[in-house]
């Protein structure tokens, strides 16, 4: 298992409804509405641009790394679920993606489909809110517990 430092359970406030479905009286008092929706969208974009690193061989490595921890896990996983050779591409379960959103961390855990079709694993990702944007700060694969 490739893993990188995560943040504390403790710091993961909100799970996140649909980014449709955000309202005013779920924002803490400091934060409105839209600044939660905007929030919201772009740690999923983040997301985005960290699943399209890990499951495609020619993707560029983008500008998204809290730290070089995580983008050394990122680098491993990646080896992982693309391998070499292959013509399938490595697959995310996006349907069942799960998040939880707090005010400065957020947390994804979605499952995932290696290229060689070895079995589904869960990729395990935190993010930290810094300088008006999400970093990746943790990334992990562990093999699907059902």
């Amino acid at each position: 298992m490739v893993e990188a430092t995560a943040p504390a359970a403790s710091s993961i406030t909100t799970a996140v409804p649909p980014a449709s479905d955000v309202v005013a009286n779920e924002a803490p008092a400091s934060v409105s509405a839209d600044r939660v929706l905007q929030r919201h969208v772009a740690a999923r974009q983040r997301a985005d641009d960290l699943l399209a690193y890990l499951t495609r061989r020619q993707a560029g490595t983008p500008p998204i790394w809290g730290n070089g921890a995580s983008l050394d896990a990122a680098e491993a996983i990646r080896g992982d679920l693309v391998g070499t050779g292959l013509l399938q591409r490595a697959q995310v379960n996006r349907d069942q993606a799960r998040w939880q959103i707090g005010e400065d961390r957020a947390r994804l855990v979605v499952p995932v489909q290696p290229a060689d079709r070895s079995g589904e694993r869960l990729l395990h990702a935190g993010l930290r809110w810094e300088n008006d944007a999400w970093w990746v700060e943790s990334v992990r694969l562990e093999g699907r517990t059902h």
